[in-house]
């Protein structure tokens, strides 16, 4: 009896381990209530790898749907809502939450790179030679209404709603024009 009640004890402890998400890439916003699948690059950064809760579709008082998150540090929750013209037509919330959140920790992300790497992460920032991978964390996935696939090496973001602003991989994948890159 006491083997099993321990068995329980550990397999709640792993689920609940293993239910933590956070978030996979700086998100940027202005109004918690109108946030954007593009990610505009302005207003309040909220750093990868911060803890996140009640991930869930749903919909706002107009009838669109929306992603909602909640930061619990932040003691704030977040709609988010795609832009057709940015993240086309094709592009759907269960794409949106796979980009956007993880089971991986700040510091499971950034393992091995480079501290300026993880300094410009922390400031939302891309600097030159950094991977793909890396600029993912930084800025999340470019709309795909700018930059159909990652697979590109050049990728566009809009910073706001008039602005964006490419940034270049070379042949290996590494940047070498961007955001602090130039």
């Amino acid at each position: 009896m006491r083997k099993l009640l321990l068995l329980l004890m550990i397999t709640i402890v792993t689920v609940s381990a293993s239910a933590q998400t956070f978030l996979a890439h700086n998100v940027w916003f202005e109004k918690p209530q109108a946030m954007y699948a593009c990610n505009y690059k302005r207003g309040t950064m909220i750093p990868a790898g911060i803890d996140v809760d009640h991930v869930e579709l749903r919909t706002d008082r107009r009838n669109r749907t929306i992603l909602y998150f909640e930061v619990p540090e932040y003691d704030k929750g977040f709609q988010v809502y795609i832009q057709e013209r940015l993240q086309g037509s094709d592009f759907t919330f269960d794409q949106l939450k796979e980009q956007m959140f993880t089971t991986k920790s700040f510091e499971e992300m950034v393992k091995g790179l480079p501290q300026n790497f993880i300094d410009a992460i922390e400031k939302g920032e891309i600097v030159q030679g950094m991977p793909k991978e890396v600029v993912l964390i930084s800025w999340g996935y470019p709309p795909h209404g700018t930059t159909f696939t990652t697979n590109l090496n050049t990728w566009v973001y809009p910073m706001n709603r008039w602005k964006t602003r490419e940034v270049i991989f070379d042949k290996n994948g590494l940047t070498i024009s961007g955001s602090n890159t130039d």
